[in-house]
């Protein structure tokens, strides 16, 4: 007696290309800013409850038990705020069958593949893309292979690939761990109830080199008359194209603007912290968030003269009055953080909290937000 345990692949490749139709059409509807999430990965371990169909048809077997315990492996990678790709294994256990007129057997199920995973609420794009922190619900759509094993029973399988889709809510810490309940279908046969562990992290390359985590940025407050004639005297004689106050002799930075407040190299890092991210709806930093004040503290030791302004910016989500408290916590989280842990002078810093006041892009899209929620540094004098 031969059972059949799988559908043909015609009504595989109808199924899945009727859910990649719906799949793509959700994708397209959505804005998916190109946020750099460069070295993101992730992995995680689950476990939970499996249901097993497999189809019996006129075979003279019946499904006597189809749950049993399974268990999930992956590791995947965020794309952007809203997608990311994820490699699954997945231990669905077996199926015990009956038979009136033959013997008794289980079929043994697991699957190999890749999902897309679509975040539609959350997914980190409020504060922290670079840990999906908070609550993300997702969908996902994938593909692989389906293996099956016979105990004590003989089986056909008519092909071995299968589609698998599914749903699930993520709460994720600003360390980067984080809680996954998932519920994912292999084709109609079985699907997978879980609760999983997920860990994200990054897989930096250090060339040894500082990064340029300081973007440049209009508006520089220009320095006095004074202060541009104190700058000149300490250069002594020498020729500044630039008109910064530093000799060109002595200048790293041979094109800031005429008057532009600059360290002692010529060059100005006025501009937004790249990196520096916090806990959604939050003052607190996260991992990211307080690697990258790591270094804007080397920058600041090695130009103990200068004196900044931390600023932050909030979008307009939520009440006015408390995106411009959330701000001014978060500014001063910063200078707590530079004073605290890189021991910067507090007196040679400032901290400012503009909430919604200063949009640098519109709020009407997540890229125009994601720039709207920023901190800044300004060089005063």
């Amino acid at each position: 007696m031969t059972l059949r345990i799988r559908k043909t692949l015609s009504s595989n490749l109808a199924l899945a290309t009727l859910a990649t139709a719906c799949w793509s059409t959700s994708a397209l509807a959505l804005d998916f800013p190109s946020i750099g999430l460069s070295g993101n990965y992730y992995g995680g371990v689950g476990y939970g409850g499996s249901d097993i169909e497999p189809r019996v048809n006129e075979s003279g077997y019946t499904v006597a038990d189809s749950n049993d315990s399974g268990t999930q492996l992956f590791f995947g990678r965020d794309l952007s705020a809203r997608l990311s790709v994820e490699g699954y294994y997945s231990d669905m256990g077996a199926a015990s069958l009956a038979s009136d007129d033959g013997p008794s057997g289980r079929i043994g199920y697991s699957a190999i593949g890749v999902s897309g995973l679509l975040y539609l609420l959350g997914g980190g794009g409020v504060d922290s893309l670079a840990n999906r922190s908070g609550l993300n619900i997702y969908a996902r759509l994938g593909g692989g292979r389906l293996n099956n094993d016979g105990l004590g029973i003989e089986f056909n399988r008519k092909n071995d690939w299968h589609w698998s889709a599914g749903f699930g809510a993520e709460y994720n810490l600003s360390n980067g761990f984080g809680i996954r309940g998932e519920v994912h279908n292999f084709d109609s046969d079985a699907r997978v109830v879980s609760l999983n562990i997920v860990k994200r992290f990054r897989i930096k390359k250090d060339d040894g080199s500082l990064p340029m985590i300081l973007e440049r940025a209009d508006g520089l407050k220009p320095a006095s008359d004074e202060d541009n004639a104190s700058a000149k005297k300490l250069n002594g004689p020498g020729i500044d194209a630039d008109g910064d106050g530093v000799n060109d002799r002595d200048d790293l930075c041979d094109a800031t603007a005429k008057g532009a407040a600059v360290d002692s190299n010529g060059c100005d890092f006025t501009g937004v912290l790249e990196g520096v991210t916090f806990a959604t709806g939050s003052a607190d930093l996260t991992q990211d968030g307080s690697e990258a004040l790591d270094k804007v503290i080397q920058q600041l030791k090695e130009n103990d003269e200068v004196r900044i302004s931390i600023q932050a910016h909030t979008d307009n989500r939520g009440p006015a009055a408390d995106n411009m408290e959330l701000s001014r916590k978060r500014a001063e989280t910063v200078v707590r953080y530079l004073k605290d842990i890189g021991g910067v002078d507090l007196g040679r810093m400032s901290a400012i909290g503009y909430g919604e006041s200063r949009p640098v892009q519109s709020n009407s899209t997540e890229a125009g937000r994601l720039a709207n929620r920023r901190v800044e540094i300004k060089i005063v004098q």
